[in-house]
């Protein structure tokens, strides 16, 4: 929120925020009291602790951004001045109190309307709790996601393999992703776990092949090519494979039972026989390895395995964009499209990667199988991880790593 729109809004904000701090401290200090010991306020004065613990953070607290989630509302603070009045806070040092709190709540009123929408806005120009504060919003949303879409997940994962080609100066790419603990909350609800354009050859001579990409498994079940049953739950979930149009297949959960008893794990597994240039084909381009976010999930894990002989590929980058129709959006807006407000730091599992998790079961296993299937042990990847709590949807997840500039 640093752009010249905002300005106003920030602006009014640090004046509105800090006066109501000095004021509160003010008051404090007129009764030779100190806000580095609330609990010492609570017991002097008879207040409640975690009124004076708020106010202390308040007062001690140099970002206006942070400090705004700890302001009382009026009649706390209307608590908290009746004491201290009582206790020897001069009239002028209340009254300033009650000016302070007065210019903050017009900047509440103009800006926002209401204290709930002041501190969403406030995640956004914040700096150090900004992101548990929007955690919480994002646990709402999927609250708000299962009830109204009548589906749930624990997790939803995406690994993404890219190593060298047979072809020279091209990458392969392979795909396993799946959703564990996937849930129907009501039982008309089938669910899409793919959208993949079809393939009906086995091979790039056969004439009648189709596909940018090809079974992980050379034995596919029949209810979808893309299917990894050794790694689903079973018995197996019903499935279904349904063509859209140009060609495009979507390989979808039937609907089903509801509740924990009827939950399910489902992997899918794909390798693109289309291999991927190493070059930039345009100045700056990049390699963007994505996932799309359209399940209410607890937890996203989003994985990169770049081959050791690939290192220019080891300097990635996670974004999270949105894919509301109405709103700007990644691919078409470019690099610069608006990313939303959340953590987007990498983890490195290093080389080996150090895999195992218990939030995916079996899945170093899934992963020892996408490496041998593009013909390489896992020991020679380097992974990268992105990982997010109650990720939003509809979103775009892109881990990006650079392309070799051109000879």
């Amino acid at each position: 929120m640093s752009t010249l729109e905002s300005k106003p809004f920030l602006d009014d904000g640090q004046v509105a925020v800090h006066g109501l701090r000095r004021a509160l401290a003010n008051v404090i200090a007129s009764v030779n009291a100190s806000p580095d010991e609330p609990q010492e306020l609570s017991r002097r004065f008879g207040l409640d602790k975690t009124l004076t613990w708020r106010i202390a953070r308040v007062i001690r607290e140099e970002d206006a951004w942070e400090a705004v989630q700890h302001i009382p509302r009026r009649p706390s603070i209307q608590i908290f001045a009746t004491a201290l009045s009582k206790h020897g806070a001069p009239a002028p040092t209340i009254e300033a109190l009650w000016s302070a709190l007065d210019v903050f709540e017009l900047f509440v009123e103009t800006h926002s309307g209401d204290r709930e929408t002041l501190e969403m806005m406030a995640s956004s120009a914040s700096r150090k709790s900004a992101y548990k504060r929007l955690e919480a919003f994002r646990k709402s949303g999927y609250q708000a996601n299962c009830a109204i879409w009548g589906v749930s997940a624990r997790v939803q994962f995406a690994a993404k393999f890219i190593a060298p080609s047979a072809t020279p100066d091209m990458l392969t790419l392979a795909t396993i992703c799946g959703l564990v603990g996937f849930r129907r909350l009501r039982s008309n609800t089938p669910w899409a776990m793919a959208s993949i354009q079809s393939w009906k050859g086995k091979s790039e001579e056969d004439p009648d092949y189709l596909s940018s990409v090809r079974p992980l498994i050379d034995d596919p079940p029949s209810q979808s090519e893309l299917l990894l049953p050794e790694f689903c739950s079973q018995p197996l979930p019903s499935f279904s494979v349904i063509e859209n149009p140009r060609g495009v297949f979507r390989h979808m959960l039937d609907e089903g039972a509801v509740g924990n008893t009827a939950s399910a794990t489902v992997c899918l597994g794909w390798i693109s026989s289309r291999s991927a240039p190493v070059h930039e084909s345009y100045p700056d381009e990049t390699g963007d390895h994505v996932v799309i976010v359209s399940t209410p999930a607890e937890e996203l894990f989003h994985d990169v395995f770049v081959h050791n002989d690939l290192a220019w590929a080891f300097d990635v980058s996670a974004h999270l964009y949105g894919q509301l129709p109405g709103g700007p959006q990644y691919p078409t807006s470019g690099p610069d499209a608006p990313k939303l407000p959340v953590p987007t730091d990498i983890i490195d599992l290093g080389s080996p990667p150090q895999i195992v998790t218990q939030d995916i079961p079996r899945y170093d296993e899934m992963i020892t199988l996408g490496a041998r299937r593009l013909g390489h042990e896992l020991t020679s990847f380097r992974a990268f991880r992105y990982r997010l709590r109650y990720p939003p949807i509809p979103t775009m997840s892109v881990i990006r790593h650079p392309l070799l500039k051109r000879p």
